[in-house]
């Protein structure tokens, strides 16, 4: 059992809760980082509301978890900071200097935090390596044997504060999905749960570009390429069945040519790229019914993986 040791936003109350990524009879052993995990049913997320802490110390166990499951890890805790909070996690003897492969830098940056210098210690008894600052962006919601990975082009700023992708009530992607029966139908796009979308539908969700603009037109082509670079080692890892990019621009400037919505002849690590249109209301040239079968048709290309 791991635990964890948070200050709560807004006042000086301190708390310490256990807490596990997994059930204990499921926990991996030490030598094991790199395992794939049994199944995403078995994640449990910390009990802390949103935004609702500045300062969280976690022991060792947090990172002693299989590296396909670290993301949705590093997502519940990215949930829970505040914007600039501080996550101060810890290493065993069992992974030092895991820190410093270039893999779990990925995944730091796509978890929405930012690496700081390795910190002194402040609390008895817990070793801190580790400090994360909290970055105003969306978290991936990613996981091991997807059947689907959405990547948007880069978060907008009404998601990033919201904490949900596609929040704003314009953008279509949530009722294309729903229409496609990918997702919960009925509710509105900032009260749907990416993680629960994980969860229930395989499906995934992260972005070419972690850094949030009002607009994606903001955001310039070599961040594109290198958030290339960042998705490619993503799916390595996690290897979903299928990938599906919303968005042609960026994904054109991504791969540094003229592309067309439909399957692309890139693939990221083996795993098949599906390519469609933005669901952003300003994208008035593409309708929900088309969207829609944007979405289903990448969702039987992932089935048929």
């Amino acid at each position: 059992m791991a635990w964890c040791y948070a200050s709560l936003a807004g006042t000086n109350q301190q708390q310490v809760v256990g807490m596990s990524a997994f059930p204990s009879s499921q926990q991996p052993d030490q030598n094991g980082p790199r395992l794939a995990a049994p199944n995403l049913r078995s994640w449990r997320p910390l009990p802390y509301a949103n935004r609702s802490l500045s300062t969280v110390y976690c022991d060792s166990s947090f990172l002693e978890v299989p590296m396909p499951w670290l993301p949705l890890c590093l997502w519940d805790l990215h949930r829970v900071l505040q914007v600039d909070g501080t996550a101060y996690l810890s290493t065993s003897g069992a992974i030092s200097g895991w820190y410093q492969d270039e893999l779990f830098l990925h995944l730091i940056e796509g978890a929405g935090f930012t690496l700081q210098a390795m910190q002194a210690d402040t609390v008895p008894n817990l070793p801190q390596e580790l400090a994360l600052r909290c970055d105003q962006t969306l978290a991936d919601t990613v996981g091991p044997r997807m059947r689907l990975l959405l990547i948007g082009l880069n978060p907008s700023l009404n998601a990033a504060a919201a904490g949900v992708a596609f929040c704003t009530s314009s953008n279509r992607a949530w009722p294309a999905l729903a229409a496609a029966g990918l997702c919960q139908a009925g509710i509105t796009n900032a009260e749907q749960d990416p993680a629960a979308l994980l969860m229930t539908q395989g499906i995934g969700m992260t972005d070419l570009v972690k850094r949030a603009s009002a607009r994606a037109e903001q955001i310039n082509p070599q961040e594109f390429r290198t958030g290339l670079t960042r998705l490619v080692a993503l799916c390595q890892l996690l290897q979903p069945r299928a990938v599906c990019v919303l968005g042609l621009s960026g994904w054109r400037q991504a791969v540094g040519k003229p592309v067309q919505a439909g399957i692309q002849d890139i693939q990221l690590a083996g795993r098949p790229v599906y390519l469609m249109p933005n669901p952003s209301g300003l994208n008035t040239h593409t309708s929900l019914a088309a969207l829609t079968e944007h979405f289903e048709f990448a969702a039987a290309i992932a089935d048929e993986h």
